[in-house]
């Protein structure tokens, strides 16, 4: 009995004042980084053509700046790890664009269904954006001589 105590008995104090050192911890949790900007612009590095869209609504704005063509909606935006992935796909339009946020590497496409109706042909707009920190939402900012 004299050998279970005192094994028992140093046993519990260790468990006691390990159990204290855990809640009287000095060591403060690493900061969280504050959210980043919700609004994406990926920009073509050609032609100037840009999208943008808010990251947690999924609302976004297509312009092609040449022919003055502006589509808008609300797509759904998946992520994974770094990338950022927004699709929205209707019977007259498939959009499909994704940004890396650890290169800063955007691409996409849109695709306008024909609509013989009214006379729209199928149409394909895409974007390539191999730095999205120089991105804006005017046509002619980033490439003026377009």
């Amino acid at each position: 009995m004299k050998r279970i105590l005192t094994v028992l008995i140093p046993l519990a104090l260790l468990l006691s004042l390990s159990t204290f050192a855990q809640k009287n911890s000095d060591i403060d949790p690493a900061p969280v980084s504050p959210p980043t900007d919700p609004i994406m612009i990926i920009q073509d590095d050609t032609s100037g053509n840009f999208i943008v869209f808010d990251q947690t609504t999924g609302a976004y704005k297509f312009v092609q700046c040449n022919s003055n063509v502006i589509l808008s909606g609300l797509g759904l935006v998946e992520a994974d790890g770094d990338s950022l992935t927004l699709i929205h796909i209707q019977s007259d339009r498939q959009v499909i664009f994704s940004c890396n946020m650890a290169t800063h590497e955007g691409k996409g496409s849109i695709e306008i269904m024909p609509l013989p109706k009214l006379g729209i042909k199928s149409q394909v707009m895409t974007v390539l954006d191999s730095d999205m920190t120089n991105s804006s939402t005017n046509c002619y900012e980033k490439y003026p001589g377009k």
